[in-house]
C-alpha cells in the first residue's frame, strides 16, 4: 500500500521477511524497493498468511505458487481463487469442483483448513422443529447438492426462492453459484431482488460489484455488509482493498487493522 511500508504489512498478514523475499523471486510481489502494493497483491499476501497459518510448509507454498501463476488470468482472476489444505496437498476450488494445480487435475474433496474463500456462502440452516414447507426443502435439497452438481443445486435454490421470495439462505447460495460461473450480472440481480438487510448478502454483492468494475457501488454494499456485521473481517479486508485504490488511504488502512485484530482474536477464540 501506497502509504505504508512493509514492515505494516508483514504484521498484518503474519508474514516473515523471507516469505515476502520468496514471493518477489517468483515474480508474485514486487520488488523490495518498490513500496506500493496493488489490489491483487494484497489478495495473494492474504492467501500466503493463511496458508502459513494452517501450518502449510513454506516449500509446499512456493510449489503452489509457482504451479498456480500460469493458470490466474481474466477468466480465474485471484479474487476468485480459493485454496483448500490438507496434510501437504494444496488444491483450488472453483465452484464444486477441485484441481490440483500442479498438473490441472481434478482432485478428491480435501479437508479445508483454510477455505480461503472471497465469495461466502450461507451455511446449512437446519430444519425447524415444525413441518418444512416446500420452499425450504428446495434449499435444503440445494445444498446437499451443491458439492456433486452445481447445476442442480442453483435450479433447487430457484425453486425455493419462487416458492419463497424472502428465503435468504437460498437468494445467497444460488447468487454464489452464479458469480462462481462467471455470471456476474445475474449474480447481482439475484442479490439485489430482494430489501431483507442481511451482511453476507452485502458483502457478495460487493463482490460481485467491484468484479465487474463498479467500485463506488462495491464501496456502498461492503459499508453496508459492515452495518449488519462490523465483526465480520472479509469485509474489512475488503473494504480496506477497494478504498486504497479510490485514494481513501488512512481509511483503508485502519480496516486492515480491523482486519488483522479480527483474525487474531479469531484465532486464539478457536485455539
Amino acid at each position: 500500500m501506497t502509504a505504508h511500508g512493509r514492515r505494516e504489512l508483514k504484521r498484518l498478514f503474519g508474514l516473515s521477511s523471507a516469505t515476502l523475499r520468496l514471493l518477489e523471486r517468483s515474480g508474485y510481489l514486487p520488488a523490495a524497493d518498490i513500496d506500493a502494493y496493488e489490489f491483487r497483491d494484497l489478495l495473494l499476501l492474504r492467501m500466503v498468511g493463511a496458508l502459513r497459518a494452517a501450518h502449510v510448509p513454506t516449500r509446499t507454498i512456493n510449489r503452489t505458487l509457482r504451479h498456480l501463476k500460469p493458470w490466474l488470468s481474466d477468466a480465474l482472476p485471484i479474487s476468485r481463487v480459493s485454496l483448500e489444505v490438507a496434510d501437504e496437498r494444496v488444491a483450488v476450488r472453483q465452484g464444486s469442483s477441485l484441481w490440483e494445480p500442479g498438473s490441472g487435475q481434478y482432485a478428491l474433496v480435501l479437508d479445508a483448513e483454510p477455505r480461503e474463500s472471497h465469495i461466502l456462502p450461507m451455511k446449512k440452516r437446519a430444519a425447524p422443529n415444525k413441518p418444512m414447507d416446500a420452499a425450504h426443502e428446495d434449499y435444503l435439497r440445494g445444498a446437499e447438492l451443491e458439492d456433486r452438481d452445481a447445476q442442480a443445486a442453483k435450479a433447487a435454490y430457484q425453486a425455493c426462492l419462487k416458492g419463497d421470495c424472502r428465503h435468504m439462505n437460498a437468494r445467497i447460495n444460488l447468487g454464489r453459484l452464479l458469480h462462481l460461473e462467471g455470471r456476474l450480472r445475474e449474480a447481482e440481480l439475484i442479490y439485489r431482488q430482494t430489501e431483507e438487510p442481511d451482511a453476507v448478502l452485502f458483502f457478495n454483492l460487493g463482490v460481485v460489484l467491484q468484479d465487474q468494475g463498479k467500485n463506488v457501488e462495491a464501496l456502498a454494499a461492503y459499508r453496508d455488509a459492515l452495518l449488519h456485521d462490523p465483526g465480520m473481517a472479509d469485509i474489512h479486508f475488503n473494504l480496506a482493498l477497494l478504498q486504497e485504490r479510490v485514494g481513501e488511504t488512512q481509511a483503508a488502512f485502519r480496516h486492515l487493522l480491523a482486519y488483522r485484530r479480527l483474525v487474531q482474536l479469531q484465532a486464539t477464540t478457536s485455539a
